[in-house]
């Protein structure tokens, strides 16, 4: 069981959830430098801030191999974007697969959507956004 440091599960973190820096320094509770620092300077009790985050994302390519970043801030599931799932809570990695799992679904259910025009694409997210 190799060691991760944080670097990697922050790389990990951004390519399946499709977090951006700041939004992972707050979920984990720290200042985008202070994240900035630790990538630099890890510490061993500084990794296991990110460790909670990290087991999300694991969960959520095991059940979505590509991730959820098209849906993360656009896609409601329970009433609440997945974003906002993962602001509440860091704790079940399980459920917020099941959570990624629906707005992966929701996703696909509605057409490739690289293949829509600008408007049609608009106006199917808009369907499962707030607005809509």
């Amino acid at each position: 069981n190799a060691i991760i440091g944080i670097e990697d599960m922050v790389k990990h973190i951004k390519a399946i959830l499709g977090l951006n820096v700041h939004q992972i320094a707050k979920l984990v509770g720290v200042s985008r430098a202070t994240l900035y620092n630790h990538i630099q300077n890890a510490k061993s009790g500084e990794v296991d801030r990110y460790r909670p985050l990290y087991a999300i994302s694991l969960a959520v390519e095991e059940k979505v191999p590509g991730g959820i970043k098209r849906g993360l801030k656009n896609i409601l599931v329970e009433n609440k974007t997945l974003l906002r799932h993962l602001q509440d809570d860091l704790s079940d990695p399980d459920r917020m697969a099941k959570l990624a799992v629906e707005v992966d679904s929701k996703l696909r259910n509605h057409g490739n959507a690289d293949e829509l025009t600008t408007v049609k694409r608009r106006a199917r997210i808009h369907a499962y956004t707030r607005e809509g």
